[in-house]
């Protein structure tokens, strides 16, 4: 399991409103995000980010930085009371050897979430992993599992999230109508703002 930062690719974002065109669009490219999901994430690994490596970039915490949040496991998007404005940098950490689950069948895992199971259309970040920790700021998602850096493409309070079915899609399979009330544990995260080492 990877365990280190790595630069985040972006999702753009399902709306619960989406039209059926649009969740149509959605599961057929479900399909196709598996394929290339191993490829993927081999290339974010090699391209991981370490503290050291934060600081030869060029960047430090910010003031008041980093902060301690306990995201449920039962709850959708859990707030974080972290408002980030346009082009800042986050770096999301969880804390290791803490386990959740967003299906009581399919076991405990931490925030990478369930390996090689992509979520699908009605989860809270389709094409994402299934059970793995999201995050979202405005219109912007993205999936920081365990270590994650993310630039802020708009402003907005930055919400964290397991990877379950999103409970404000109606047009479900009947199974999904239980969303994250089936769901256990919990990830205490810490969330870096990071800011540019000013040269002297």
């Amino acid at each position: 399991m990877n365990e280190e930062c790595y630069p985040l690719r972006d999702k753009r974002p399902y709306s619960s409103d989406s039209s059926p065109l649009s969740l149509f669009v959605l599961i057929i490219s479900s399909l196709f995000i598996p394929l290339f999901g191993s490829a993927a994430n081999s290339a974010m690994a090699e391209s991981a980010c370490t503290s050291q490596q934060i600081e030869a970039a060029g960047f430090k915490s910010a003031a008041g930085y980093p902060v301690k949040k306990l995201i449920s496991a039962r709850q959708p998007w859990v707030p974080t009371g972290i408002v980030v404005s346009q082009g800042r940098r986050l770096m999301i950490e969880a804390i290791p050897g803490e386990t959740w689950s967003a299906h009581p069948g399919h076991g405990t895992y931490g925030a990478n979430g369930w390996e090689g199971n992509a979520a699908r259309p009605w989860y809270v970040f389709p094409g994402g992993t299934e059970g793995a920790l999201v995050g979202k700021v405005g219109s912007q998602l993205f999936e920081p599992r365990f270590c994650g850096i993310v630039d802020v493409l708009s402003p907005g309070e930055l919400f964290l999230s397991i990877n379950d079915h999103d409970p404000g899609i109606r047009s479900t399979p009947r199974f999904v109508g239980r969303n994250f009330g089936d769901n256990t544990g919990a990830i205490n995260v810490t969330i870096t703002l990071l800011e540019p080492i000013e040269q002297k």
